[in-house]
């Protein structure tokens, strides 16, 4: 029998991540730290099993940075599941969950989300906001309705400048942003076609990274096609120093030999078969939490 297609909306989410604090409040944490320009909560959930050391190392998860890729919140959803409701009944997430401190945003653009638009309210690409290689330069950035806009000045939306006061307050070591649609591992710089003085070390995780991705994933640089200025990959490594990851988890279902994929975006960005896709992103996402302690990602 075929999967059936059922993706959350903004309040099952909240629903679910409040249920999950409830059933293993030893562990989870929620914490609101914003809102959007409609007033929807920006929330981030923590889970650690060492609640009173700061020492473990931390890796940041998160989502729906666009809000029609709702396919990387059924990955990241799926990903606190399996932390959560593994604890203390499988060995190698119990030592994850106790050894890591492990940070989540579900939803970084809400309103995006509940309008199924790529954008937030305002008609801003969040992932063109934040200052590391910003520009509103050229007449298609300065104009709202433009794919990409990136907003009239680094950090102008209430959705960015959350994001980055919480960045502020922690140290993190890894993090992966969850997209779609093109079956791609993104690492830094995105703002200019020059590597990071981490060139190699990202190669070496994102070649680890491949093998444990069920499809043809590639490996590229952000720039790697065009220049992506105000990304939070850049932001993250620039100016945070934590080695950034962006990973598109699925081709989505459009294709051109198919016209009725052709009028939904939605379908463009999101496939059918959720949770088949969400579990073949799985094992990458625990990989980064189980490297986070080594010293050559520690002391760098």
């Amino acid at each position: 029998m075929a999967e059936k297609t059922k993706y959350h909306n903004y309040e099952a989410v909240l629903s679910e991540v409040m249920d999950i604090q409830k059933k293993y409040p030893y562990i989870v944490k929620i914490e609101k730290i914003g809102q959007s320009h409609q007033k929807r909560d920006l929330l981030a959930l923590k889970i650690s099993g060492d609640p009173h050391k700061d020492k473990n190392p931390k890796v940041l998860f998160t989502s729906l940075i666009h809000g029609l890729e709702v396919i990387g919140l059924e990955v990241l959803l799926e990903l606190v599941r399996r932390l959560t409701r593994g604890y203390g009944k499988d060995e190698h997430i119990t030592f994850l969950v106790r050894k890591r401190e492990s940070w989540f945003i579900p939803i970084i653009n809400p309103d995006g989300f509940a309008q199924k638009k790529r954008k937030n309210a305002k008609g801003v690409d969040l992932n063109r906001n934040f200052s590391v290689g910003f520009s509103s330069s050229g007449i298609l950035n300065k104009w709202n309705k433009w794919f990409f806009y990136p907003g009239p000045y680094p950090l102008s939306e209430p959705e960015t400048k959350a994001v980055k006061k919480f960045i502020q307050r922690h140290d993190f070591a890894l993090s992966l942003s969850l997209h779609s649609f093109t079956g791609l591992i993104n690492y830094p710089y995105g703002h200019t076609k020059k590597n990071t003085k981490d060139h190699r070390l990202f190669l070496t995780i994102g070649k680890e990274m491949q093998k444990r991705l069920c499809g043809d994933y590639k490996l590229r640089k952000l720039s790697w096609f065009y220049r992506l200025g105000g990304s939070l990959e850049d932001e993250l490594y620039e100016r945070h120093n934590t080695l950034s990851f962006l990973l598109e988890t699925s081709k989505g279902e459009l294709s051109l030999i198919k016209p009725s994929t052709w009028f939904d975006p939605f379908e463009w960005f999101n496939p059918k078969k959720i949770k088949e896709c969400a579990q073949n992103n799985i094992e990458a996402a625990l990989y980064l939490l189980e490297i986070a302690g080594r010293a050559d990602i520690r002391d760098r």
